[in-house]
């Protein structure tokens, strides 16, 4: 059975979803360097056993903010037990405790 893969030539990627090395000099931003920016209308906010993380279900995609940097997290594991959505303003007064 013959597979097709459609790539995408602006960035390099696929439709399967993947992902390429950064680009040379290519660092990612501390949280504490993000506080000020907005948040995507689409993410829920969650605490995850206490820690800040961001919901984006229509994603199928969640985000850690609880470390230095942004890591990415399996939704699934934000919607379970120990999880509680709270308000932007609950989010970001958690996420500020941690990183300010």
């Amino acid at each position: 059975m013959a597979h097709l893969i459609i790539v995408d030539d602006e960035d390099g990627g696929t439709q399967a979803g993947t992902m390429l090395p950064p680009p040379p000099g290519w660092k990612p931003t501390p949280i504490r360097e993000q506080l000020g920016e907005p948040i995507d209308p689409e993410a829920d906010f969650v605490l995850r056993d206490g820690k800040p993380c961001l919901l984006f279900g229509m994603w199928d995609y969640g985000e850690d903010w609880s470390g230095e940097f942004v890591r990415e997290t399996h939704p699934f594991s934000l919607s379970g037990e120990g999880c509680v959505k709270v308000t932007e303003s609950e989010w970001r007064a958690v996420v500020r405790r941690m990183h300010v």
